[in-house]
C-alpha cells in the first residue's frame, strides 16, 4: 500500500549492478591485462553459502484478500440490514477513523518521507484528505454531502485508474476501496442508491 508508482519501474542494469549474483556474473565477463596477456579478473568464484528457496504457500483462509473480502461482506449485510442512525454513526466513525489514519500515512510517505519508493503514490486519490472531513461530519451530525460524493467519485476514479494499471496495486486493497465506495455513498445522497440512509437531511 505504502509503495508508489517508482516501484513498479523495471529495474535497469544500473539498478542491479551491486546485487551479488548480478556482480558475480558482470566481474566473470571482465578481462584484465596483465603481462601482455587477457585474464579473468574474477577466477575460480566460490559459493560460501548456498540454500533452496523456501517454498511459500499462502493460505486461502488467512490470505489479507479473503480476510478483507468477508469484512466487506458484513459491512454490506449490515449496511443493508441496519438503517438506524446510532448503528451506522458507530460504523462510520470506526471505519472514517482507519481511511483517516491511512490517509495520513499517504500524504507523509508522498510528500515528507525520504524513500524514493513511496513517492509518487497513486493511492493517495482514494485515501484522501477529504476523508478527514467526512469523519468530522459523521463525529457532529453533519450530512455534508458534497464531500462524501468528492469521496466517492475519487475511490471510483482510482479503481477505473487500477483497471488500466497506470500503478500495481494489491489485489487485497480492493474490498477495502469497495468498502469506502459503500459506506461514502450511503451518505451521498444519490437518488440511485437504494441503501441512502432515509434519516439524513441537508444540513
Amino acid at each position: 500500500l505504502l509503495l508508489g508508482s517508482p516501484s513498479d519501474k523495471k529495474a535497469s542494469f544500473r539498478d542491479r549492478m551491486f546485487l551479488p549474483i548480478e556482480m558475480m556474473n558482470g566481474l566473470s565477463a571482465l578481462s584484465v591485462l596483465r603481462d601482455g596477456k587477457l585474464i579473468p579478473l574474477l577466477q575460480n568464484p566460490q559459493t560460501v553459502l548456498d540454500f533452496a528457496q523456501p517454498a511459500f504457500h499462502e493460505k486461502l483462509f488467512t490470505s489479507p484478500l479473503f480476510i478483507l473480502s468477508i469484512i466487506l461482506i458484513i459491512i454490506i449485510i449490515i449496511t443493508g440490514m441496519y438503517r438506524e442512525k446510532t448503528v451506522n454513526k458507530a460504523i462510520d466513525i470506526f471505519l472514517f477513523t482507519v481511511f483517516s489514519v491511512l490517509a495520513i500515512l499517504m500524504i507523509f510517505f508522498n510528500f515528507f518521507a525520504d524513500h524514493i519508493e513511496t513517492r509518487r503514490n497513486l493511492n493517495i486519490i482514494w485515501l484522501n484528505p477529504f476523508i478527514f472531513v467526512c469523519l468530522f461530519a459523521v463525529l457532529i451530525n453533519r450530512n455534508w454531502q458534497v464531500w462524501f460524493r468528492i469521496v466517492f467519485f475519487l475511490a471510483a476514479a482510482f479503481l477505473a485508474l487500477a483497471v488500466i494499471r497506470l500503478q500495481d496495486i494489491n489485489n487485497a486493497s480492493v474490498p477495502f476501496i469497495i468498502t469506502l465506495l459503500l459506506r461514502s455513498s450511503i451518505r451521498s445522497g444519490f437518488s440511485w442508491n437504494p441503501l441512502n440512509l432515509p434519516y439524513l437531511t441537508e444540513l
